[in-house]
């Protein structure tokens, strides 16, 4: 079952006019967007059982190649040092994940987390292009 903050940011979503997925096994929600450029990114919003925290997570953004991944990683450095919002890091499987924790409160959830989610896209679009060229 969703936390109230959960159901507060399902609530603003509809709001939005978004399409999501409702994952209550990880009290979460998920919605896809296209990014300029090209990119399609997919968002894991998921509530903490104390509706005190959430998380936000863009899991397979981009996958890596063995050979690109050293110059990956210096790639996703400078973003995690340009970038205070997002953290940049690459998984088992080479693929790219962004990532934020915020703390939150029910009075005012739905706002930041979409707030945070548009932060998180708007960022993702504007480090797509390094990322690229980075694998490339």
């Amino acid at each position: 079952m969703l936390t109230i903050t959960a159901k507060l940011f399902k609530a603003r979503l509809d709001k939005e006019g978004c399409n999501y997925t409702v994952h209550e096994d990880r009290n979460g929600i998920s919605a896809g967007w296209n990014l300029d450029g090209g990119a399609s990114i997919r968002l894991l919003v998921s509530f903490d059982d104390d509706n005190k925290s959430c998380n936000i997570t863009a899991y397979k953004f981009v996958n890596v190649p063995d050979a690109k991944w050293g110059k990956a990683l210096i790639a996703l450095n400078n973003l995690n040092e340009n970038y205070r919002w997002v953290k940049f890091y690459i998984d088992s499987d080479n693929d790219i994940i962004l990532q934020d924790d915020a703390v939150i409160t029910i009075d005012t959830c739905a706002d930041e987390v979409m707030e945070l989610v548009n932060r998180m896209l708007s960022i993702a679009e504007e480090a797509y292009p390094s990322i690229m060229k980075a694998i490339a």
